[in-house]
């Protein structure tokens, strides 16, 4: 089955000059109530086609990451490594955990990880006061001390660059020496294609070309701000990580940017990568991938993607795979080509799970949120029926676009708890002699537990006992809103077009009607058991001034309250709400 998007027609809304008929009392603005809603092009369609998903797999509990403290993450020699607080670890062949790597130093702290491996094989990696150069082949590596306390590493082509607290340090052929004309205190370093040295210091950005040092900073306009966290070296220049935000330097087409619309989602970077035309950056705050100038951004946060908000480091692979490190845990995203048939099935399969008395239910809770499989606990909402005829909705137009009757299953057990909704009050107004029609938010039965009895001491709840004879209590919710009632006259008609029998069409009419009824005969309230309109259940006449004479007028025979209440939405909204209403039923 191929699914197509369908947008809806353009629907061209009022301003001032743009109707005639009727002045209104239109000052410019919206809505305009001379104006005349009309259609201005045909509907859009698109077919389904494949897209890239992001997937992600949270390396976050000790069975797949025996140490989730991440200091150092990187993609180096076509694998990915991580070091932590006790030693480096790098992901095992299947992808579904980390190894230790066992170091000559023993489970201490790694610093830092160099981004590229050396032409002999060796991986460098930054411990507290030393670098161990590891052998891939499993060979034997190399434990080399280092005359200060080392905060980064990085390899060029003929040596191996230390930064440390104390300066800069470079290791050739086992020798260590300092770099004289660089004194600061390092926080990260970075080598460019072409042998330059870049590094992160908190007064600027350096640069070491092998015979002199550069300064960067923000008086030049270099950089958003002084305090410079990380860097990675690009084919020409570097990009790097501050404070306020980030900054391309030596590239040939240097900018900076920080945190606002049209650049990063926000600052406090503290890691960046590049590749390809990708840009990473992880922040105090989740972690940001940018594709060829901003055309596309991912920002990431929150558990959905990574085990803790602050990340300490990003990473990428070449087929644009995010890797992303923080204190709790390392994250994987991964792109994967989909369909939007292919997530219907899954979102079908999820749906299941939200089952509450025929209710599609808005809301559930597990036990442990990071066992998805296990069942969910669900109780009332005051919008019960508002989402589950959306629900209705959409299966009847899934059924109409497909032609699968399972779509149309799924919606006739949700309409069985919709047109309860009607009839279990109406045995309460049944008593009190008042016509059948009022629509309940929700109900709960006996067999739920505390969510029943919980119901006995709330006067917005009305207790059914034995209702139709079928053993079971009942408490409905009163005060129902207009927006529960536009769920109902939206998914009754679909149903009844797209899904519904002759012999359930006639009962589907009877409690659209009935609800129908019931509006038009209170002059457009619904009006609850106490024989008073609901809060929110109103469309009469003295409640949609603006919609039909406009601002000005409104205030000649109404307070200024509600005509204002009704030119900024609520008469407006409400006009077009009970049209649809009796269009509907």
């Amino acid at each position: 089955m191929i699914l197509v998007a369908v947008l809806p027609p353009v629907l061209l809304f009022g301003c001032s000059g743009s109707s005639s008929g009727s002045d209104g009392g239109s000052d410019g603005g919206y809505p305009d109530p001379g104006f005349v809603y009309r259609a201005e092009q045909h509907a859009q369609v698109a077919s389904d086609t494949p897209f890239l998903q992001e997937r992600p797999t949270l390396f976050r509990t000790t069975d797949r990451l025996a140490d989730l403290d991440v200091r150092a993450l990187v993609v180096a020699g076509g694998r990915v490594w991580a070091g932590t607080a006790s030693g480096l670890f790098e992901l095992a062949g299947d992808g579904a955990s980390f190894e230790r790597r066992q170091l000559q130093a023993g489970q201490v702290s790694v610093r830092d990880i160099a981004r590229r491996v050396r032409a002999d094989g060796k991986l460098v990696v930054a411990l507290e006061d030393a670098v161990e150069l590891v052998d891939l082949g499993g060979g034997a590596g190399q434990m080399v001390a280092i005359p200060a306390a080392v905060t980064a590493v990085a390899v060029s082509s003929d040596a191996v660059w230390v930064g440390t607290e104390a300066g800069l340090y470079r290791l050739s052929s086992g020798t260590v020496e300092p770099v004289a004309a660089v004194t600061a205190a390092i926080r990260d370093l970075a080598v460019d294609a072409a042998g330059t040295v870049w590094l992160a210091t908190a007064a600027g950005l350096v640069s070491w070309d092998g015979a002199q040092a550069g300064t960067f900073d923000s008086a030049a306009g270099k950089l958003a701000d002084d305090d410079v966290r990380a860097v990675f070296g690009l084919e020409s220049g570097v990009l790097a990580g501050t404070a306020a935000g980030a900054a391309l330097v030596g590239t040939g087409s240097d900018r900076v940017l920080t945190a606002g619309v049209g650049s990063l989602p926000y600052d406090d970077v503290t890691s960046v990568w590049a590749e390809g035309d990708l840009l990473a950056f992880g922040h105090g705050i989740g972690a940001t991938v940018v594709q060829a100038d901003f055309q596309h951004v991912d920002h990431y946060h929150s558990l959905r993607w990574i085990p803790d908000e602050r990340v300490t480091a990003v990473a990428l692979e070449p087929d644009g795979t995010r890797w992303l490190a923080t204190p709790a845990g390392i994250s994987r995203i991964r792109l994967e080509q989909t369909t939007l048939e292919q997530k219907a099935v899954l979102f079908e399969a999820m749906n299941d799970k939200f089952w509450r008395l025929d209710f599609v239910s808005c809301e559930g809770r597990l036990e442990d949120p990071w066992q998805p499989d296990q069942p969910l606990t669900h109780w009332d909402h005051d919008n019960d029926g508002l989402w589950t005829e959306m629900q209705v909705g959409a299966w009847s137009y899934a059924a109409a676009a497909s032609g699968d009757d399972t779509y149309c299953q799924q919606a006739r057990r949700a309409m069985r708890g919709m047109m309860r909704l009607i009839d279990i009050p109406a045995v309460s107004f049944a008593a009190i002699g008042r016509e059948r029609g009022f629509v309940a938010r929700s109900f709960v039965r006996d067999d739920e537990a505390h969510l029943f009895s919980a119901k006995a001491s709330d006067p917005q709840w009305v207790l059914v006992e034995d209702y139709a004879g079928e053993g079971h209590d009942y408490y409905w919710k009163s005060d129902t809103s207009s927006d529960e009632t536009t769920g109902h006259f939206f998914g009754y008609p679909l149903f009844f077009d797209f899904c519904a029998d002759a012999e359930e069409r006639a009962v589907l009419a009877d409690h659209a009607g009935a609800l129908a009824a019931t509006i038009v005969e209170h002059d457009f309230y619904l009006v609850d058991m106490d024989g008073e309109p609901t809060t929110w259940g109103h469309w009469a006449v003295d409640y949609l001034p603006v919609a039909l004479d406009g601002l000005d007028k409104c205030l000649e025979d109404y307070d200024i309250e509600r005509c204002y209440s009704s030119a900024y939405g609520g008469g407006w909204l409400n006009a077009i709400e009970i049209l649809g209403h009796m269009q509907a039923a």
